[in-house]
């Protein structure tokens, strides 16, 4: 089994409001993981949402987006943190998503969804 990644840029995140709109599906990559894991990481605000939410049922619909496929907590990093990994990434995908947080604005909030 293998463990995937998604970067949910934080949207919008004023006054309780909070969500995520995009969903930047990153090519497996252990290498990159280990630098990410590195990376400070924050529990996502209760009222965060996104369109990986998951209804009792298992199916995934828009939503509050507090857990993973594994039962842990979503976390969230900076999108500073992430442009500043010092690693050479290979895959042509993820350079194109790292030049897409690269622009963000550094303190831009970023869940990691381990999928």
């Amino acid at each position: 089994m293998g463990v995937d990644l998604r970067l949910l840029p934080f949207d919008v995140d004023h006054e309780g409001l909070c969500f995520s709109h995009t969903i930047l599906s990153c090519d497996r990559d252990y290498d990159l993981w280990k630098s990410i894991e590195s990376i400070p990481e924050h529990p996502v605000p209760v009222s965060f949402t996104s369109f990986l939410g998951e209804r009792k049922d298992g199916e995934t619909i828009y939503g509050y987006t507090k857990i993973d496929p594994y039962g842990k907590p979503i976390h969230y990093v900076l999108a500073g943190d992430l442009s500043n990994i010092d690693y050479a990434i290979p895959s042509r995908k993820n350079k194109a998503i790292w030049a897409y947080i690269g622009v963000l604005p550094p303190d831009t909030k970023v869940a990691l969804y381990w999928h």
